[in-house]
C-alpha cells in the first residue's frame, strides 16, 4: 500500500495560490487578510487589489518598491 506525504504547505496562500518563500503562518497572505476584510465592490477593495506584493514574505504596502522588480507580485 502506497503512502501519502500530506503536508501542509504554510508558504502558500489558500485564496491568491501565491508561494511566499519567508512566510511560515498558515492561512491568508497579508494581502489577501486585507481584502477579506473590506467589501469587495468598496474602493478600498479596488485600491488594495492594486497594492505590489513582496514575493518573499506576502506584505503588500501603497508604497512598496523596490529596486528589482522581480520582488514583487501584483
Amino acid at each position: 500500500m502506497a503512502q501519502h506525504n500530506h503536508t501542509h504547505d504554510l508558504n502558500l496562500c489558500p485564496s491568491c495560490g501565491q508561494h511566499f518563500e519567508y512566510r511560515d503562518t498558515e492561512g491568508l497572505c497579508p494581502k489577501c487578510k486585507k481584502l477579506a476584510a473590506v467589501p469587495k465592490d468598496s474602493n478600498e477593495y479596488k485600491l488594495l487589489l492594486e497594492l505590489l506584493q513582496c514575493i518573499g514574505c506576502g506584505v503588500g504596502y501603497q508604497f512598496l518598491k523596490t529596486h528589482q522588480q522581480s520582488f514583487l507580485y501584483k
